[in-house]
Order: C-alpha cells, then structure tokens, then sequence
C-alpha cells in the first residue's frame, strides 16, 4: 500500500472519529437539557395540600354559610361530636394531595384568579406539624377543566392551575360526608372478634396470631380457615347502612360481634325485623342495605381450618405413596444446586414423569377441603386406604395423610387432623401408579 493511500485511510479514521464523538456530545448535550427541563417543570408542580392526609386531624371549612369543625377521634366527628363518613373524607383529602398544581410565577392578581373571595377555602391542622395549612379554590379555567388554587403553607404561598373536579364548586360539602360505614376499619386493623351468638350456641373467639388466626372458645381451641376469617373480616368492615338520627329502640339482638382493634374495641349487635336489619354500635344505629345475616350468623365449627397441610415444599427429599392395594412407592428427590428442575429417582433410576410428582407436592401445599366431616374420627378404609408421606432430609415426616378414594368424593385425613372431604378431580392426577 502506498504512503498516500495510508496516509488518506488515517485522515479518514481520524475525521470519521471525531465526527462520532461530535455526534455523541450533540446527543448528551440534547439529553441533558431534556433532563433539566424535565427537572424545572416538576419543580414547578406542587400539591394543594402541605401535608400527608394521613396525619392530618381537624379541618375546618365554611358549609351554607356556617362554620364546619371536623375533628379526627375515635373517628372523624364534627363539633356536636356526630360521625361523618371516614373513607370519604380520606378520599377528598388524598386526591388533594395527589393533585399536581403548576405554580404560576411573576405577580399574581388574586381578584384576577377567583381568589379575593376564593370560591371556597379549607384549613387544615395535624399534630405533627407545628403550622396549619390553608387551601383555597379560585376561577375554574374558561376552556378546560383545570382550577385556580392557593396554597398558604406557614410563610410560603403558592398558586397555580390544576385539573380538578370540584363538587359544586366546592372541595368538601358536608351533606356528602354522611356516615354510612357501620365499622370504621380496615380488616388488617382487626386483632380480635369475640362473638356471641344466639340462644343455645357456645360464644367464641377468633384472635390474630402472626401469619395465622387462632379460634377458641371453651369446647375447642384450634387454627381458624383463613380464607373464610379473611373473608369474615372484609364483610365486616363493608357493612353500609343509613344512619338512623332518632332514637329508636332495640332489644333482644340476633348476634353480637365485639371488634378489638389494639386497646380500642366496638360491640355491634344486629337485630333482624320485618323492616330489615339493623346494626347498633356503642352509640350509633343503621339500617343496613343488605339484610343477609347468612355470613355471619354461624358456630365456631364453622370457622375451623380447612387446609390441609402447612410444610415447605423445598424440604421434601422423598415422597412415599401407598396405593391402598399393598404397593408402596418411594421416589427420592435431588433438587438442582443453580435452582433449576428438580431431579427424581426411584432406587438409581432417574424418572422422567417428575411433573406429577411435583404437582402433587404443590396439591398438598394448597389443598382445602370442602368440608369437615364431623361424623368420622378416622377413615374407614383400613388397609384400602392410599396414603402419601412427604420426607425431609433428617427424615422428619412432614407430610402423612390417609385417603379413600371409594366414593365420588374423596376423604381425606392428615396424621391427628379431622377427615375432610374433597372433590375427585382434586387428586386425579396424584401418581398411585409406577412412575417411567
């Protein structure tokens, strides 16, 4: 190759080096002031509401001309110490804080804006912060849904355009804050029920334990379904009803539930009568909206734990199953080191059908029965019962439970647990035959 054939093809790689470094610092530098626009224009964002709606407790507000104290308690309560509707307060003040407000710079007319009067204005104290926060709805924009507000945070002001729905130009009506929710609760505030049924049933309890629910009451004392007390839970504190304001009389309830939450607790009685259910709290009365009791009203039997089994499937190193006609199989599982398939073998023999053995694993980890069959203390099978044994490394049985498949439904038993039934199709393709 000759000196100036190199000398151009160096020249070359030069210009085409510096051309991509030109081009690369064009597009850093683009990228950089996307970022700092990006970064000003949120730092022109603010919320309507100084602080977490969660620590604030009073606000006050004008309603019809006269003043509104609010105040949180126990529950939210106006002045006269009546309830409001806890949830939709809460929603109110969350979607405030959650609104984004584009701060208007320069001089500001606040006559201009709907602000010198606003169209309405809250104030807003918590005992976590020192200063008191006042938000204050201005002129509703002529062609979008967006609205003036000012926010007065200590010695900060701020104002700007925000979209906004407000009800009746106002950020809070008090007629739309009547209480309707009969326990003001979420269902994981819930620690304890203690419920007293009716006439001629044993009264019970169901407490909160880590991870579980215990039920007891002076016949039995045992692990509650969490699912159905789960369930229990989130129809409790759902309730809805309209709150009765005179003082009616009630006598003789058809249940009692006493809801604990820490050192607070709530009695709700409910009664039944041919103008519907009504729910009487320490204080307060509703008519609820759906007169079903079916839900609730129920024995402590009712609520016992219909899982199966409780073990951790990555501890299994061997399943034993009995068919019920004398075979047994013994299937030793090598779980993968870099957390892939697991590997079976029956003896030396590596097996290739390992899927069933593993969603039989996972059946067990999630089985429930469909219910508790109190008639029997054990299975009638005998030696016709097929049997399953999951197998830790130190040999520790984790898993022993007994089956008769004679029937359409099958029953089931783990080792000193009740016989349960469960539907057919749940254990059709357990493996009861010889593995490839």
């Amino acid at each position: 190759m000759s000196r100036s054939i190199a000398r151009a093809l160096l020249f070359s790689g030069v210009a085409v080096s510096l051309a991509v470094a030109l081009w690369l610092r064009q597009h850093e530098a683009a990228d950089e002031q996307v970022l700092e626009s990006t970064l000003a224009q949120k730092q022109r964002l603010f919320s309507p509401l100084c602080f977490d709606p969660a620590v604030t407790d009073q606000v006050r507000f004008e309603d019809r001309g006269a003043a509104v104290e609010l105040r949180l308690k126990d529950r939210w309560r106006d002045a006269e110490q009546r309830v409001i509707e806890d949830r939709k307060l809460e929603v109110i003040l969350a979607t405030l804080r959650t609104t984004r407000a584009e701060r208007l710079d320069g001089a500001v007319v606040p006559s201009d804006l709907g602000l010198e009067p606003p169209r309405h204005a809250l104030e807003l104290e918590s005992s976590q912060h020192s200063r008191r926060c006042r938000v204050e709805l201005g002129a509703k924009h002529p062609l979008n849904d967006r609205v003036v507000f000012r926010r007065i945070d200590g010695d900060e002001t701020l104002v700007g355009w925000a979209k906004y729905s407000a009800t009746n130009e106002r950020l809070i009506e008090l007629r739309g804050l009547a209480a309707e929710t009969v326990l003001p609760l979420r269902s994981g505030d819930i620690d304890r029920l203690e419920v007293e049924p009716q006439v001629g049933m044993v009264p019970y309890e169901v407490r909160r334990i880590p991870g579980a629910f215990m039920l007891s009451n002076e016949q039995l004392q045992q692990r509650a379904d969490q699912e159905l007390i789960a369930e229990l839970l989130d129809r409790l504190v759902s309730l809805k009803g309209e709150l009765e304001e005179t003082d009616r009389k009630l006598s003789d309830p058809d249940w009692i539930v006493r809801v604990h939450n820490g050192p607070l607790s709530m009695r709700l009685a409910f009664f039944r009568s041919a103008d519907g259910l009504w729910i009487a709290s320490d204080e307060l009365v509703f008519r609820a909206r759906q007169s079903d009791l079916s839900w609730l009203v129920k024995p402590a039997k009712a609520w016992r734990d219909l899982r199966l089994t409780y073990y951790e499937r990555g501890e299994v190193r061997r399943v034993e199953i009995a068919d019920g006609t004398g075979r047994t199989f013994v299937y030793r599982r090598q779980p993968d080191a870099q957390g892939g398939l697991d590997r079976w073998f029956h003896h030396d023999r590596a097996l290739k059908d390992t899927h069933l053995l593993s969603g039989l694993q996972w059946d067990l980890h999630r089985l429930r029965g469909r219910a508790i069959v109190d008639e029997l203390t054990t299975l009638e099978c005998g030696e016709q019962c097929a049997r399953i044994k999951m197998i830790d490394v130190r040999d520790k049985v984790l898993v022993d439970v007994a089956l008769d498949r004679r029937a359409s439904d099958v029953l089931i038993q783990r080792s000193k647990g009740p016989v349960m039934v469960i539907d057919q199709q749940s254990v059709e393709n357990w493996p009861f035959t010889a593995l490839n």
